[in-house]
């Protein structure tokens, strides 16, 4: 696709020293966020030179699934600008770090050359990367995200049904009755003695993602997800 052509100099990861108006649609940067020993956001976010945003938010997460967002043109010129400071290709791959139950960290930009350059980490990265991850962040809980309808389920899942861990002394019929809706309703207790229920619902009603979220907001359950083909699950 054609860029405007400007007379910026670029740094080492190719992104003009002077924004320009690059608003093709190729990755600008990404972040992926991976487990700690806990519940922090699982999640991978990423940004398009044209400013549109990807999220795909995986467990503890409050929105869930596949997301999009757009950045405001300031938005998206002061990401450019501090893109700008990173020095991608003096990083490491990998950073290592001794402090094991951090989360994940890994961004990516894309070098001069064209080439892709991710870094990873759990702690002790460059304070610019450290800030480049919070600003990244920042716009997975501030930017006015809606659900990506055009955007495939992951491979094996199966849409119209849920996996959810109900909290202590939540029966699962009476949970269903919020939901009518939807026609949420139990089929089987899916391990003995906890509270961890299979559900089915009408995908004509509502879609799964949309159905993912919703539950996901009710503060009876401690986690849900999409029921899987048993061959995909690991």
């Amino acid at each position: 696709m054609e860029k405007n052509a400007t007379s910026a100099s670029t740094n080492q990861i190719g992104t003009p020293t002077e924004v320009d108006t690059i608003l093709d649609d190729s990755e600008l940067i990404s972040m992926v966020k991976g487990a700690c020993h806990g519940s922090c956001p699982i999640y991978t976010l990423t940004i398009l030179n044209n400013g549109k945003c990807e999220f795909n938010g995986k467990r503890f997460c409050k929105k869930l699934g596949a997301f999009t967002a757009t950045l405001s043109s300031t938005e998206l010129n002061l990401l450019k600008q501090k893109i700008a400071g990173l020095d991608m290709a003096s990083y490491p791959e990998q950073i290592q770090s001794m402090i094991p139950d951090f989360p994940s960290t890994e961004i990516t930009c894309t070098l001069e050359d064209g080439t892709p350059k991710s870094v990873w980490w759990r702690s002790g990265a460059p304070g610019e990367l450290e800030e480049m991850a919070i600003v990244l962040d920042k716009f997975r809980q501030d930017l006015s995200w809606e659900v990506d309808v055009h955007a495939p389920l992951p491979a094996g899942t199966i849409e119209n049904e849920m996996l959810i861990s109900l909290k202590d002394g939540i029966e699962a019929a009476e949970f269903a009755k919020a939901y009518k809706a939807y026609d949420l309703t139990p089929l089987k207790q899916l391990v003995p003695k906890q509270n961890y229920w299979l559900f089915k619902f009408d995908t004509q009603k509502i879609s799964g993602v949309e159905m993912l979220n919703l539950l996901n907001k009710s503060e009876k359950i401690h986690n849900v997800e999409f029921n899987k083909e048993l061959e995909q699950r690991h």
